[in-house]
């Protein structure tokens, strides 16, 4: 349960739902080792920006639709998604709910924003399910030359491109390791994370480009 100072009979801004979001994800993930939450987070193939994502032993992915959001982006947005995330939840308040079960897979979840006065709620109307068909090349072009350089975890890459790293990686290491070494990245980018040995978020550095 969270609470926000929105006024009565306003509408739900993604601004109103993010940290209460991230909040609320956090107290969902704060017994788990070594979670890390990201927002903002960018896929360049197919392009766009994910909201917030949980990553630990998978990538969770959650797009915020505000009142002040069309479900039009989901579009060129499911593609991306569907392609990195192990788990997809679309974030909706009530305005939405009807027409996003028709908007996204069957696979998705479905988190609903309540607003009663001045509290916000989350409720999760449909659990996600496992992603059936990801796909780690896409996964693999979310990371700079430097970081797929520490996923190979060999020498004599620094000329290769981006490209032609990719493909070496896809040729050298199995899915399942793939997909845990760009975990393993992409949680030390965010700036909130959990470790069994802190009950806090603490900070970490972001990896330069």
């Amino acid at each position: 349960m969270s609470k926000n100072p929105a006024r009565n009979n306003s509408l739900l801004r993604d601004g109103d739902i993010r940290p209460l979001l991230h909040d609320w994800l956090w107290a969902e993930h704060s017994g788990s080792e070594d979670t890390s939450i990201l927002h903002e987070v960018s896929i360049p193939r197919p392009s766009a920006r994910m909201d917030v994502a949980v990553v630990n032993g998978a990538i969770c992915g959650f797009e915020i639709k505000s009142d002040a959001d069309r479900l039009t982006r989901l579009r060129d947005q499911e593609p991306a998604f569907s392609a990195v995330c192990d788990k997809v939840s679309i974030v909706v308040t009530r305005r939405h709910l009807k027409r996003s079960r028709a908007a996204i897979p069957h696979w998705w979840g479905i988190v609903l924003v309540n607003c009663s006065g001045e509290q916000i709620t989350f409720e999760e109307k449909r659990k996600p399910r496992d992603n059936t068909r990801p796909n780690n090349r896409a996964l693999l072009y979310m990371l700079t030359r430097a970081e797929l350089r520490g996923v190979l975890r060999t020498r004599g890459t620094t000329k290769l491109t981006q490209s032609e790293l990719i493909e070496h990686i896809l040729a050298t290491l199995a899915a399942d390791d793939i997909r845990h070494r760009v975990r393993e990245v992409l949680k030390g980018r965010s700036t909130f994370s959990y470790s069994s040995s802190s009950s806090s978020p603490k900070n970490a550095s972001r990896p330069g480009a």
